[in-house]
């Protein structure tokens, strides 16, 4: 994997982090309990918290939650980006040289 590979496959993850994190800010937001979500991600997996009553949104909750789902969506992005490549290449019926 090449170096412009490595940093579109970042890329394409850091805008799907962004994006499902923006979607569920929304959410937390309207129903008046922002970081919530990542919040009670973030204490079920790193504290094993088992009843969402008990939460108490703190900012480390937030900021290890939010660490841990950009590193996934990253590790995402740069496992499917090879693949995703060589089928648009494929099904185009034409060959790219990128330099």
């Amino acid at each position: 994997m090449n170096k412009h590979t490595i940093v579109e496959g970042v890329i394409g993850g850091t805008i799907g982090a962004v994006a499902v994190a923006g979607w569920f800010l929304c959410i937390d937001v309207s129903m008046g309990q922002p970081f919530r979500t990542p919040a009670l991600l973030g204490a079920t997996v790193f504290e094993g918290l088992r009843d969402p009553t008990a939460l108490h949104t703190t900012a480390r909750l937030v900021l290890e939650y939010t660490v841990l789902h950009w590193v996934a969506f990253v590790a995402f992005g740069l496992a499917q980006l090879p693949r995703f490549l060589e089928r648009s290449v494929a099904s185009s019926g034409s060959y790219v040289t990128v330099e």
